[in-house]
């Protein structure tokens, strides 16, 4: 991982042309020795844009490079709301009054998450303290938990892992059928995170709060903020915006771009 951390110089966001050019190059099986595991390398041009493009989509400019590191370590135990609840509160816990997001490497391998419940394989005991070589600011080497509880909402199921992602925001498990005020802040922390690409729609989410909720004037006066989400949910534009959120819809990108014997499980790469 620190390989990888010096060529990006600690930029967490590249544009897609400078990222594929270095997953091409590391792909290469002489100059990515040591930093790529085998099954990574080889990859010819159009496999990488291929991979990148069923990761951040087709008109992605600029991404979060730990994304592809994170759909390529699969497979991994996937946390739930409740899982990533849990340990959003254990994490604030050990702040101990500090008003900042920001935890030191020995808290957070203090903290219990989901990951320590399945530490029982070789695998799973080095996922917590890879996922912190992953998601951590090397300048002062401390973690950013609430970005890094955000990007692992990510599922197969890309709907799960938004109303994963607005659970973290608002506090409490959410799901599409959950009977709970949304603000419109709220939602709208949960669409930007991490977006990748412009999602298309004709109306601002303000817009739509007004129209769902009966509000909003023309100069803005009355302008709806919190909805139920039942009736938010029923709103075909709103349903549109959330299944444009690519962020968090987790790929399997390893049987797409490289098919592989289930036998041959993807190695992470090493944080030196």
């Amino acid at each position: 991982m620190g390989h990888i951390r010096l060529l990006i110089d600690e930029n967490e966001e590249l544009t897609i042309e400078a990222l594929t050019n270095l997953f091409e190059l590391l792909s290469n099986k002489t100059v990515g020795e040591n930093v790529f595991p085998t099954m990574w390398k080889g990859f010819s041009r159009e496999q990488v844009q291929q991979l990148m493009q069923c990761i951040y989509g087709r008109s992605a400019v600029s991404v979060d490079w730990r994304r592809l590191v994170l759909c390529l370590s699969q497979p991994y135990p996937l946390p739930s709301s409740q899982d990533l609840l849990t340990a959003l509160s254990s994490m604030r816990s050990t702040l101990d009054g500090r008003n900042n997001k920001m935890i030191t490497r020995e808290e957070y391998m203090s903290v219990p998450i989901w990951l320590d419940e399945r530490a029982d394989e070789d695998r799973n005991a080095r996922l917590k303290p890879f996922f912190f070589e992953l998601f951590k600011d090397n300048s002062c080497d401390t973690l950013d938990y609430m970005n890094m509880l955000l990007l692992l909402c990510s599922s197969p199921d890309g709907q799960e892992g938004f109303f994963k992602a607005l659970s973290i925001i608002k506090g409490e498990p959410i799901t599409s059928s959950s009977d709970t005020d949304i603000a419109l802040s709220e939602l709208q922390k949960v669409i930007n995170f991490g977006a990748t690409e412009s999602v298309p729609s004709h109306e601002s989410i303000q817009e739509i709060y007004d129209r769902v909720g009966g509000g909003g004037g023309e100069k803005g006066e009355d302008s709806i903020s919190t909805l139920p989400l039942s009736s938010l949910i029923q709103d075909t534009s709103l349903l549109r915006l959330i299944n444009a959120c690519n962020q968090y819809h987790l790929p399997d990108v390893v049987s797409v771009v490289i098919p592989r014997p289930p036998s041959m499980e993807p190695r992470l790469p090493t944080s030196e």
